[in-house]
């Protein structure tokens, strides 16, 4: 039985004004150059003349990321009011995005800018199931559950959509940029070599494509351009941030005095870049090291490799050896709650509640990293840099309500 049935439909545009800094020395009246330091001087035979230099350039056509987003869907509410459901179609452009953009040389070490590059179309699916049961006074339960699966592409770049903009660098004994922004593609994906394995003895190294400072024992990469030659050419996509769906579960229960509330939350389908190994000589190592490759036919695993204080192979080039999938579950919130009978509080109180909460309880996941929920800019999604994980808090607390 259909209790109510409605179709809507929305259009909206608004801006982002994420400009760091938000204004950049624009001198009025004046050239589009930045505030000057005129503490600098040059010597001039013996002579020291005082002089001035370029603080910070300004970019006079900057302009806020223009967003603009349209949905289409319905809610219905069904069975006697206890199912509801929300279900929306979406479609999001962003236009001029910002980024900072690379500069030719000659303009020296003047901070530049960020500009407006790039375009992207993120579409899908968001849809909320309500479940709701009062079979007396004493019992309720409320519960939903959220689907949200969505694409994301670039479908531009600079105006010939040939732009590559790179991103989430990380120190792995070199400066290594992990994410690339390109056209066709899912925003900041993770780029560079896949692999095949390890070397396990010399007689592979020499019958597979040139690999220099290759031996055994050492990383096998895959030759994508197929020119038996493996360098920067072979770079590919390794891995995508983004998840395939997420899901999200909320329970309200109350019996009698007692209440419980829980949240769960769930991302399926997205993988992380592990960018907090170290690969210097004289660092801490996780206890994997100890599976790394020792002999012909130890190991095949491409994540351990060889050990040695000379990396001539680069071993720890980006590569597929540091991404994993990042899906997880995670029971965000737990709460368990007791109100007092009435009969037991005093004239003036309307409600005295004692609750114990537990929140980031438990992680179901086979990251092997710190924590699989990683925060990050349009660049920086799933680089996981060893941040410190959410902390698992416990709390007694108590409500009054006069």
């Amino acid at each position: 039985m259909v209790n109510f049935f409605k179709i809507r439909g929305s259009y909206g545009t608004t801006g982002n004004e994420n400009v760091n800094p938000q204004y950049v020395g624009i001198i009025t009246g004046g050239p589009s150059y930045g505030p000057t330091a005129n503490s600098n001087g040059y010597s001039f035979g013996e002579v020291f003349t005082t002089g001035s230099t370029i603080g910070s350039a300004a970019n006079n056509a900057l302009r806020w990321e223009k967003q603009v987003q349209s949905n289409i869907g319905f809610d219905l509410t069904f069975m006697n009011n206890h199912f509801t459901i929300n279900a929306d179609y979406f479609n999001k452009t962003v236009d001029g995005l910002l980024f900072t953009p690379s500069a030719s040389l000659y303009l020296g070490t003047v901070p530049i800018p960020q500009a407006n590059i790039g375009t992207t179309k993120s579409s899908g699916f968001d849809v909320t199931l309500n479940y709701h049961n009062s079979p007396n006074k004493k019992v309720q339960f409320n519960s939903s559950l959220t689907f949200t699966t969505a694409t994301n592409e670039v479908t531009s770049t600079n105006s010939d959509g040939t732009a590559k903009i790179l991103g989430g660098y990380y120190f792995n004994g070199q400066s290594q940029s992990v994410t690339v922004f390109e056209k066709g593609f899912t925003p900041g994906y993770f780029y560079g070599f896949k692999t095949n394995g390890l070397f396990q003895n010399a007689a592979e190294v020499a019958a597979s494509p040139k690999q220099v400072g290759a031996q055994a024992g050492d990383i096998k990469y895959v030759d994508m351009n197929g020119d038996n030659v493996i360098d920067a050419l072979d770079k590919t996509k390794i891995g995508d941030p983004f998840a395939k769906f997420t899901l999200g579960w909320n329970v309200n229960v109350q019996v009698g005095n007692f209440d419980f509330v829980s949240f769960v939350y769930a991302s399926v389908g997205n993988d992380i870049y592990r960018a907090f190994e170290r690969n210097a000589n004289y660092t801490n190592k996780p206890r994997e090291i100890l599976a790394r490759w020792t002999g012909e036919n130890s190991t095949n695993d491409a994540r351990f490799p060889r050990y040695s204080f000379v990396d001539n192979n680069n071993n720890a080039r980006v590569s597929d050896r540091y991404v994993e999938d990042g899906s997880f579950v995670k029971i965000k919130n737990l709460q368990f709650g007791y109100s007092l009978p009435a009969s037991l509080t005093k004239k003036g109180l309307n409600k005295v509640r004692f609750y114990f909460q537990v929140k980031n309880a438990y992680t179901f996941t086979k990251y092997t990293g710190y924590d699989p929920e990683i925060p990050g800019g349009i660049l920086e999604t799933g680089v996981d840099r060893g941040a410190y994980p959410q902390p698992r808090t416990f709390a007694l607390g108590l409500d009054i309500k006069f």
